[in-house]
C-alpha cells in the first residue's frame, strides 16, 4: 500500500484488529501519526477500535512468564500498576503455578512476536537472542537465523581441574567458587568446552557450545557457527530449597518436553532466585543431561551477588 494513499475502510479495520491503537496503526504504516490515523478513520466512517489494547492471551502468557506485574509491566513498557489493572480486569488473580512452561506452539517466541518492538532501542528478545546479538555489530539477531561469532573462552575439563584458555593464557580452576572469585566469568559469554561436563558453566549465564575432543583448537583462530532456534522458556516460581531437588525439576521439564523433542529449540531458565550455585548447576546439567538440548540460565540478583565486585555494577545495569 502506497504511503501516500489513504487506506481503505477495510484495510483500516484489518489494521485495527492487528495493531488495535491509531498510534500502533501509524507505526506499522511508516511513522503515520496518531491524529492523522484518527482522521483517516473518521473519514471512512471507522470508529475507535473494539479490540482491547492488550489481549487476555497476551497478559495471561506475561504473567505465567514473569509472575510479577513490575517485570511483565516492563515487557509492555507501562507500568507495575497498569499490568496490575490489566491482569484484574481479565481475573487473572491467582499466582503462577510452580513451574510453567511455553510451548512452542503458542509462538510466544516466534519472529514476530519478538519483532513487534522493533522501534525500541533493545526489542524483545529471548536470552539466546540477546547473547548472539551481543556479539553482532549494529543489529539483532533474528529467530532461525545462522550467524558466526567467535568464542569468548575455550575450556577444557580434566582431573588437573577446569582450565580456561582465553586471548593467548592458560588459566586452570579446580572450583566454580574460584572462576566467580577471580571475576573471570561474565554472563553473555560464548564458551566452546571439548566435554560434555563442562555445559554446567551454562550456570554463568553464558551460551555453552560442545565440540568432540580435538577440535577446540580449529575454533581459535576462525568463528563458530550458531543456529538462533526457537525458545522454550521455562519459568521457576516457588520453588524453595528442600522441598523440590533439581533432579524433579528437570524430570518435570522433560517429561512436560517429551512431546516436542522433534523440533530443535532451546530452553531458558529463568526465576530460580532462591536456588543455591550448586543447585543451579544440578538443574543446568540434569535438564540437558535429559532433554539433549542446549540450556540457558538468566542472570538474577543471586548471580550478581556471585560475581567479582570489579564489574557486579555494570552487570546488574547491562542489557542481559
Amino acid at each position: 500500500m502506497s504511503s501516500r494513499r489513504i487506506p481503505t475502510k477495510l484495510e483500516l479495520l484489518q489494521l485495527q484488529k492487528l495493531y488495535r491503537t491509531d498510534k500502533k496503526i501509524g507505526q506499522a504504516l511508516g511513522g503515520v501519526s496518531e491524529q492523522l490515523v484518527a482522521y483517516w478513520r473518521r473519514k471512512k466512517g471507522v470508529g475507535k477500535s473494539i479490540f482491547p489494547k492488550y489481549s487476555f492471551m497476551e497478559i495471561k502468557e506475561l504473567w505465567e512468564r514473569y509472575g510479577d506485574d513490575e517485570k511483565a509491566g516492563v515487557e509492555l513498557q507501562i507500568t507495575k500498576q497498569a499490568f496490575y489493572r490489566w491482569r484484574k480486569k481479565y481475573k487473572l488473580l491467582e499466582r503462577p503455578t510452580i513451574l510453567k512452561l511455553e510451548q512452542l506452539e503458542f509462538k510466544f517466541f516466534d519472529e514476530q512476536r519478538l519483532n513487534r518492538g522493533a522501534g525500541r532501542e533493545t526489542p524483545a528478545q529471548t536470552y539466546l537472542q540477546k547473547i548472539v546479538s551481543y556479539h553482532l555489530s549494529n543489529r539483532f539477531a533474528r529467530i532461525n537465523e545462522s550467524v558466526e561469532i567467535i568464542p569468548d573462552l575455550f575450556v577444557q575439563m580434566n582431573s588437573t581441574g577446569i582450565q580456561v584458555h582465553s586471548e593467548g593464557k592458560v588459566q586452570t580452576f579446580h572450583t566454580i567458587d574460584e572462576m566467580f572469585a577471580d571475576g573471570y566469568f561474565q554472563p553473555g559469554r560464548l564458551i566452546l568446552a571439548d566435554s560434555s561436563e563442562a555445559a554446567v558453566l551454562a550456570v554463568t549465564s553464558s551460551l555453552v557450545e560442545i565440540v568432540p575432543t580435538g577440535k577446540l583448537d580449529a575454533y581459535k583462530d576462525r568463528p563458530m557457527p550458531i543456529s538462533i532456534v526457537p525458545t522454550i522458556r521455562v519459568v521457576l516460581t516457588g520453588i524453595q530449597q528442600g522441598k523440590q531437588t533439581p533432579f524433579d525439576s528437570a524430570c518435570c521439564i522433560w517429561e512436560s518436553l517429551r512431546g516436542a523433542l522433534s523440533q530443535a529449540f532451546c530452553i531458558e531458565l529463568c526465576g530460580g532466585e532462591r536456588l543455591t550455585l550448586e543447585e543451579r548447576m544440578a538443574l543446568l546439567a540434569y535438564t540437558r543431561l535429559l532433554t539433549q538440548r542446549h540450556v540457558i540460565l538468566e542472570p538474577d540478583q543471586t548471580f550478581l551477588e556471585l560475581c567479582h565486585p570489579i564489574w557486579r555494577d555494570s552487570l546488574a545495569s547491562a542489557v542481559f
